[in-house]
């Protein structure tokens, strides 16, 4: 196992600045999910940590030996490819055992780690198969199964459930989560979907325009994100903005909002008085119903659309202070239909603040 280290990492191709002066620590043994909308620069930055890109300036780290100038096979490295980048002409023991074969590993060694590694991800049936013969799903476990037998300090994730249904993206996510609990390898994983980085990550980076917005565990950062960006890239439900002047009178504090509305806030934090301010509260923050807290604060809604999980409802309504999601857990809301008049609560103990003008959190 090693560390990965990036530091000022900066990538440009042409006039196109893709990596602007990223730095992050990737610990030993962790499970680290980069993470961001298209274009953010997380596949070349896993492709800078592989070698498969040079550095425009900046040094990687592996394991505290700096292999910025290395090529791929010297940085002891496996790197999973969403398209899966099977030989079609090998069968799935050939594949998986190739890298060993080029190593000149005796044959015997060779089917040893092979058949064990294949009872571990379920292919020992499917060994002398081709990969035209496998589902996509059974293909992304042979380049996962090809990669373990390396046996590398540091794997490497480029998107690799991208091209599976959702049901099998679910399946193979417990099955990367599973190997990574059962080998404890430094893992580098991209993702544009944050559920995946959310159930997958011990901490997650965000990136934006080749910058680092944050990183965290998944905790920190659906709880207290840095900006709104973060706040509203992570979570889904998606989280909920609407705007207001904060009002400060003695040691009392309030967010005075569109037609009247106002949230007293326990916390103060950075707020001045007149400032203008970004509020956001999350979906399951906001009570559907009469049922209040001690500190809710009564929204009127129309619902505007429903959407029913099972589990929970979400509905969507028109309110004073705009559209705000909501999840409910009863029936009351399931039954909800367009145009009701409905009774939203929202929490204002789990507020969060942005600054208008620079979108930062305040509290």
């Amino acid at each position: 196992m090693a560390s990965v280290t990036l530091d000022a990492i900066d990538k440009r191709f042409g006039d196109q600045h893709i990596i602007k002066n990223v730095s992050v620590d990737i610990r030993d043994g962790e499970f680290c999910v980069l993470v961001g909308p298209s274009g953010s620069g997380k596949s070349t930055l896993l492709r800078i940590i592989a070698g498969l890109e040079e550095v425009s300036s900046g040094t990687v780290c592996i394991g505290g030996r700096d292999v910025t100038q290395l090529h791929p096979k010297e940085r002891d490295i496996a790197m999973v490819f969403q398209s899966y980048a099977l030989y079609p002409q090998l069968t799935v023991r050939e594949n998986m055992g190739f890298s060993l074969k080029l190593a000149k590993r005796p044959k015997a060694e060779i089917d040893a780690v092979v058949n064990e590694i294949a009872r571990s991800l379920a292919l020992d049936k499917l060994l002398d198969r081709y990969p035209r013969q496998l589902s996509g799903g059974q293909r992304q476990r042979v380049a996962m199964g090809r990669a373990i037998v390396r046996k590398p300090s540091v794997f490497l994730f480029d998107e690799p459930l991208s091209n599976l249904d959702a049901a099998l993206r679910h399946h193979v996510r417990a099955e990367i989560r599973e190997m990574y609990e059962r080998m404890r390898t430094t893992c580098v994983y991209v993702t544009h979907d944050q559920v995946e980085a959310m159930t997958l990550a011990d901490r997650i980076v965000v990136l934006r325009d080749g910058c680092v917005e944050q990183v965290g565990t998944p905790v920190e950062l659906y709880d207290r994100p840095v900006n709104r960006f973060v706040a509203q890239f992570i979570g889904s439900p998606s989280i909920n903005f609407f705007e207001g002047v904060a009002q400060v009178r003695g040691d009392q504090t309030a967010i005075r909002c569109a037609d009247g509305v106002e949230i007293a806030l326990h916390d103060r934090g950075a707020v001045h008085d007149g400032q203008e301010v970004i509020c956001g509260i999350r979906p399951e923050h906001i009570r559907i119903g009469t049922d209040e807290g001690a500190h809710d604060i009564r929204v009127d809604a129309r619902v505007k659309s429903g959407e029913f999980y099972g589990a929970e409802t979400l509905l969507v309504c028109d309110t004073p202070v705009g559209p705000l999601a909501a999840t409910g857990r009863d029936r009351q809301a399931y039954g909800l239909q367009h145009g009701a008049q409905a009774s939203l609560s929202i929490q204002s103990a789990n507020l969060h603040l942005f600054d208008r003008a620079t979108e930062l959190r305040l509290n």
